[in-house]
């Protein structure tokens, strides 16, 4: 076959001449009728079925396609990550990973039917000053807020039942922090950092409302000795190490759940001033107190009830008889505990190394 110096209008290539009006491109197998009048258009004919030359064409046409519009949305996704965001302007998230970290994100908006903060959500954030939780959220968790040293506010719902390890570690802004009683679980450290709180809300003295959890291998193995005292949530590993690393501007704890303040719990905490005690709390251990030079007020919500008493732990609470048959339980005048200020004195002092237990 003769090639011709016509070439193919449909892929360019060289055409081959079949008979005398029949034309054959010789890359993409189209045939052609190419009439002798110049005025004439060139007529390709239909294939019947796809060659292997177009089939490949096709193929990397269509990959061609697909790479270019992934481009695209790259180039967008970039442009949009770049966008400057103005002070004071609202980002709703569809969910955490989808969340970009922008240098000037102020305000956050978690959305409705979100379950799960998850690890390291807004990490470093440092330009973050409130967030929104909805009430659909349950967990909070290790290192979602960590370094937002911007934060100020922060209001978490009563749906919410874990707060993870170091979850606003290094908040230094948050002045005032109110754990609902629905957490079950806050981890250690939780607070670690924050050194601007004035006061605080927990639901229980600890990282946990089960008792059993206290001594548990895990936090063994981490190197805590327990997990009972208040320093536990700012990262202190014993009740030695709290006073070290409690905010010092913070001077007032409400205790707003669980059922018993363990043994040396407060110890050394010289810094607060005002220990509110709920309805709850049922126990109160041995130098639960001691050492908090400033404690001025100790306010019990309920003040009656409560016994003096000379047992070892919170578990076996019947009273012991002396030699004479005298139970070594007496009660505790509830004018000393219904005076926020004599109730402070007398933890500290007449009732430092006893128990205390209530109905």
């Amino acid at each position: 076959m003769e090639l011709l110096s016509k070439t193919c209008e449909i892929c360019g290539g060289d055409l081959q001449k079949i008979d005398e009006k029949v034309f054959k491109c010789v890359c993409c197998k189209n045939e052609f009728a190419i009439s002798t009048d110049l005025n004439e258009p060139k007529q390709a004919f239909p294939q019947t079925e796809e060659t292997l030359g177009t089939i490949t064409r096709r193929i990397l046409a269509q990959k061609l396609d697909n790479l270019a519009e992934m481009l695209s949305a790259s180039k967008k996704q970039v442009d949009d990550n770049e966008r400057p965001i103005q002070d004071g302007e609202t980002v709703t998230c569809t969910h955490q990973r989808e969340v970009s970290k922008p240098r000037k994100l102020t305000r956050v908006e978690i959305p409705v039917g979100t379950i799960e903060i998850e690890d390291g959500a807004f990490e470093n954030c440092v330009n973050l000053e409130s967030i929104v939780i909805p009430d659909t959220v349950i967990c909070i968790g290790a290192t979602a807020f960590k370094g937002c040293r911007r934060l100020e506010n922060i209001e978490i719902p009563s749906s919410v039942t874990h707060i993870g390890a170091f979850a606003f570690q290094d908040c230094i802004r948050l002045k005032h922090v109110l754990f609902p009683r629905s957490v079950q679980v806050m981890d250690v450290g939780a607070l670690s950092g924050c050194n601007g709180l004035e006061s605080l809300t927990i639901p229980f003295v600890g990282v946990t409302f089960a008792q059993e959890y206290v001594q548990s291998k895990e936090w063994l193995d981490l190197g805590y000795s327990g997990v009972g005292h208040f320093g536990v949530i700012f990262g202190a590993h014993d009740y030695v190490e709290q006073n070290a690393v409690i905010p010092p501007k913070l001077e007032s704890v409400a205790i707003a759940g669980g059922n018993q303040i363990a043994e040396k719990a407060f110890w050394g905490c010289t810094h607060i001033r005002k220990v509110t005690v709920s309805k709850s709390i049922t126990f109160i251990g041995k130098q639960a107190f001691e050492g908090c030079k400033m404690l001025k007020n100790v306010i019990f919500l309920k003040p009656n009830t409560w016994k003096q008493w000379d047992g070892q732990n919170s578990h076996d609470r019947r009273p012991s008889r002396s030699l004479f048959g005298e139970f070594f339980m007496e009660s505790v005048s509830e004018n000393i505990l219904s005076d926020s200020e004599k109730a402070a004195k007398a933890l500290t002092r007449t009732y430092c190394n006893v128990c205390l237990v209530s109905k």
